[in-house]
């Protein structure tokens, strides 16, 4: 309330000056737009966070994989990850952990990959060796020979299977 009475006096004030003075008129309609909020602009969203809003229908595995690998930012790519896993109905396979984890290791995610890799453990489906030979790769590409050995360790409780001679030639190469 004090602030319209402030803006009425100066309104009074420089209304009631003459042609001759030095200080403008000041318009009651810029004090009204000063205080009046902009309209949020529209989020700005990739064309696969678009596809994926505007489908109601199931999300197949496959959908789920090219809507991936077709986005360019990796932190969208983990959300339309998250978002088809809250499909009822729908769990994720080998093929869309790979998919999100390689997607993630080319991009440096290393924080969200460790997440994934704990969300791994817990999850019912067979995972491939294949994943943790890839990320052993972009590892090495990054020169975090501790992380490789890491990767190499963690195939035995996700795959539920020992390492193969593929996997410790792999280790041992990179």
């Amino acid at each position: 309330m004090n602030s319209a009475r402030v803006s009425f006096h100066k309104l009074c004030y420089f209304s009631s000056s003459t042609s001759s003075s030095s200080l403008p008129w000041i318009s009651p309609l810029q004090f009204v737009k000063a205080k009046s909020r902009k309209a949020d602009p529209p989020l700005e969203m990739s064309h696969a966070t678009m596809e994926s809003q505007r489908k109601p229908k199931f999300i197949s595995h496959e959908t789920a994989i090219n809507l991936i690998k077709r986005e360019k930012d990796p932190q969208r790519a983990l959300e339309i990850f998250n978002r088809v896993s809250e499909q009822k109905g729908f769990s994720h396979n080998s093929a869309t952990y790979g998919t999100i984890l390689h997607k993630l290791a080319q991009s440096k995610k290393f924080q969200a990959i460790d997440s994934l890799l704990r969300q791994m453990i817990y999850e019912t489906c067979r995972f491939h060796e294949g994943i943790f030979l890839n990320l052993m790769k972009h590892f090495s590409k990054f020169s975090l020979h501790d992380r490789v050995l890491e990767m190499f360790n963690a195939i035995q409780p996700i795959v539920r299977e020992k390492p193969s001679l593929k996997a410790i030639s792999t280790c041992l190469n990179l």
